[in-house]
């Protein structure tokens, strides 16, 4: 088919007519472009591949490091606990060792320190109370364990000053201090041994304390009263049932105690004496036994509780009978 109207510049013809069935086949021209480039080959997603392998990578390396890590702060937790041991005075925390830690290299030396342990807390447990210091003094020989040495220092320091209380002499107090110089107990014993040795009696006073009774009970006995008077101080606080008594009073309460039906008197002063100093005084308790000769029928034998107090230089300053016994 022939065109007819005449094209104009820069304009393409009409395309002819074609039969619809040929227009599938055909391409349309292209106005005023270029064809379309062919698509670049797809490139292999190498990127991603390489992302995971390091990720691969990091997590393994975590993993170890994890593993490391966690390894090296048990390994540490279980030497620090095995050192805490030392300082342990309980079997108990031996066993949570083992408990916490059963393959520990350290297992058997810990099991073996605990049975040790185990037996000296038995061993404890048997003498704890025992007032006998051999048994502490033969447990601190059997176990060296500083912690139960000091328990026993503390109940043998204990039981030794019991008994020196129980003495209550100035010897046993410094024996106590001898023993113990750093004693719990030291500055009592200290002070208690000044004090026996202020009430102490010594051989002398002793000597002149029982001088003086027995003078005393021989001239009355005799009813002599020069060697009554010289034993005695020239006011008595109190002599038998008188008060604040003279040495007249005195005089004449023996001289009642005399009548013409005894024909002999004596007494005899029992060795049993008990004295306590009192700063400078002495009180003396001890008995004495009368023994009476007489013409008639009457008393022949009295025993007799008495209580004496004494000045520094043994003069008798008060002086008290109390009848236990007659016949």
């Amino acid at each position: 088919m022939e065109y007819n109207q005449t094209t104009q510049e820069g304009q393409f013809p009409p395309a002819p007519e074609t039969n619809t069935l040929n227009t599938a086949k055909q391409v349309p021209p292209f106005q005023n472009q270029q064809p379309p480039l062919p698509s670049p080959p797809k490139k292999k997603n190498t990127g991603i591949i390489i992302a995971a392998i390091v990720v691969v990578i990091l997590l393994i390396v975590g993993c170890g490091a994890y593993y490391y890590i966690s390894s090296t702060a048990s390994t540490e937790q279980e030497q620090r606990a095995y050192e805490a041991l030392e300082k342990s005075n309980s079997s108990a925390d031996f066993q949570a060792f083992l408990d916490r830690y059963p393959n520990s290299k350290y297992a058997d030396d810990v099991r073996e320190r605990m049975n040790e342990f185990k037996q000296m807390e038995n061993n404890w447990l048997q003498i704890q109370n025992s007032s006998n210091t051999a048994d502490f003094i033969s447990f601190k020989d059997k176990f060296s364990n500083s912690f139960y040495s000091n328990l026993c220092d503390q109940k043998i320091d204990s039981l030794d000053w019991v008994r020196a209380q129980s003495l209550g002499t100035a010897e046993a107090y410094n024996a106590y201090m001898e023993q113990h110089p750093q004693g719990r107990y030291f500055s009592e014993a200290s002070i208690a041994q000044g004090q026996k040795q202020d009430q102490e009696i010594t051989d002398d006073e002793y000597a002149g304390i029982t001088q003086t009774i027995e003078i005393f009970y021989d001239a009355f006995g005799d009813n002599d009263e020069n060697r009554i008077a010289g034993c005695i101080t020239p006011i008595m606080d109190q002599f038998l049932s008188k008060k604040n008594a003279t040495k007249a009073d005195v005089m004449n309460l023996i001289s009642k105690m005399f009548n013409e039906h005894i024909e002999e008197c004596s007494f005899n002063v029992n060795n049993n004496y008990n004295i306590v100093k009192n700063g400078s005084s002495y009180n003396v308790t001890f008995s004495v036994d009368q023994h009476i000769t007489r013409d008639n029928e009457g008393k022949t034998f009295g025993s007799y509780q008495v209580q004496v107090k004494m000045d520094r230089n043994f003069m008798i300053q008060s002086l008290t009978m109390k009848e236990i016994s007659q016949r």
